[in-house]
């Protein structure tokens, strides 16, 4: 995901070179997006171990719209099962390094 968004960033300073102008309002604006939004050939399992395959066959229409606006998606961030929880234990990927149970000093 990152190699696509440095192409995206040296397709957009091309355009801009070329044109004078933007794309759009977010042009060039790195973006992070939760891991539960599609990604067009990407894994999206919201957090559910038993969805780990799930693999979306289009972008989701916030995708499209952040791209049309020249947003760089060069990341997914992780979240906990059914993103319903403030704080959890993500299954799938980590633990976040900060919760309530967790103390500052127990990550030294």
């Amino acid at each position: 995901m990152a190699e696509e968004a440095l192409d995206q960033a040296r397709a957009l300073d091309e355009h801009f070179r070329n044109t004078g102008r933007v794309v759009g309002p977010l042009h060039g604006v790195p973006i992070s997006v939760k891991e539960m939004v599609s990604f067009k050939n990407r894994i999206t399992h919201t957090g559910f171990v038993g969805w780990i395959k799930n693999v979306s066959l289009v972008d989701a229409v916030m995708v499209k719209i952040l791209r049309k606006a020249g947003a760089l998606l060069f990341v997914r961030t992780n979240l906990p099962q059914t993103c319903m929880v403030r704080f959890s234990q993500a299954t799938v990927l980590s633990r976040p390094l900060w919760t309530p149970s967790r103390k500052q000093k127990n990550l030294q």
